[in-house]
């Protein structure tokens, strides 16, 4: 019962100190749970407030929707949501959207769901996400054990030939004639910008280093060849 699930983290986090083995260097913590179980639905809230209140990382959930086909599930998705103020950041996978995909296999469209959570989470992290050899069972392909409570994603090298041309635009953030034409996405981690002048080169071999003060635009169509490349972030502590 969510119940009992709400009382129970509750009590243990007033009790433990809680999630003590999150790295202080953590960018991000993602709380994944269902909506229509009892226990999932009814803590992942409280534990994910508690991460971004009280530890003080950003936080976000992804919640996986049922199939709406019976009430406790229907109710439990309904308080779940009631209990999400207004600073979640909570992206909803639902498993009933896959069913026809999965032309109505409910395994099916669980595999479907976990796998469209794979390229948001991949989206979001900016990182390449293998499949780990830790999956519960065969239905919830992506979901790994590491340690109690936490979900653990293995980062593969980058492998493969970087190869191709493409146009590099860039200019300086200070660029009089820049503006918004997007605004932050912190899920992408990426503004969009629209300006006069600045400079275009092809970029063929090499890399390019921009800094937060430097506006580029990637990707720039040089030729019908398929540009195949790597792109790092690296967080410069001042």
């Amino acid at each position: 019962e969510r119940s009992i699930a709400k009382n129970a983290i509750i009590s243990h986090l007033k009790m433990n100190d809680a999630f003590s083995n999150i790295p202080e260097n953590t960018d991000r913590v993602v709380v994944v749970s269902s909506t229509e179980g009892g226990t999932g639905s009814g803590s992942a809230p409280i534990i994910a407030r508690y991460i971004r209140d009280v530890l003080g990382f950003n936080t976000s959930i992804f919640a996986f929707t049922g199939f709406e086909d019976d009430v406790r599930g229907l109710k439990n998705t309904i308080e779940f949501m009631k209990e999400l103020d207004e600073d979640t950041t909570i992206q909803i996978l639902s498993n009933k959207k896959f069913l026809e995909e999965a032309n109505d296999n409910y395994t099916k469209a669980h595999e479907l769901a976990n796998d469209e959570f794979c390229k948001r989470l991949l989206i979001m992290s900016g990182d390449i996400l293998e499949e780990a050899d830790q999956n519960i069972d065969d239905t919830d392909l992506h979901k790994l054990i590491d340690a109690p409570g936490l979900i653990d994603i293995i980062y593969t090298d980058i492998d493969g030939p970087l190869k191709g041309v493409e146009m590099f635009g860039y200019t300086h953030i200070s660029n009089p004639t820049l503006t918004v034409t997007t605004p932050y996405n912190d899920v992408k981690d990426v503004t969009k910008y629209s300006c006069e002048g600045g400079i275009m080169f092809p970029l063929s071999e090499g890399f390019a280093l921009v800094y937060t003060e430097d506006v580029h635009l990637a990707k720039c169509k040089a030729n019908d060849d398929l540009v195949e490349k790597a792109v790092v972030k690296i967080k410069i502590e001042k």
